[in-house]
């Protein structure tokens, strides 16, 4: 800063702008860390959760809506598997 001042003027005004604005980042990034920890808080996480839940039931509505809520089948079944082992259906041949 002694390098910018001349020689009739103290630099009391450049070293004064200096600390105000040192000051000022200072509670800036005060308030930045405040900020990020308030939103961690627990209240505020559960409250998130429970809208993003209450939020996903909705749009989920209108696919259950459209579901079936009876069975389309009026008979007994037409076709009866047998299975000799205990395992996954990975395919389905028919008997001769």
């Amino acid at each position: 800063m002694l390098a910018a001042v001349q020689k009739d003027t103290p630099p009391t005004i450049g070293a004064t702008l200096a600390v105000l604005l040192t000051i000022v980042s200072l509670l800036i990034l005060l308030t930045l860390v405040y900020s990020t920890l308030s939103q961690m808080r627990p209240i505020r996480v559960i409250l998130a959760i429970k809208t993003r839940a209450l939020n996903a039931r909705e749009r989920e509505l209108e696919l259950v809506c459209r579901t079936r809520r009876a069975p389309r089948l009026t008979g007994p079944p037409q076709l009866t598997g047998l299975s000799l082992q205990s395992s996954y259906v990975t395919g389905w041949t028919r008997a001769q």
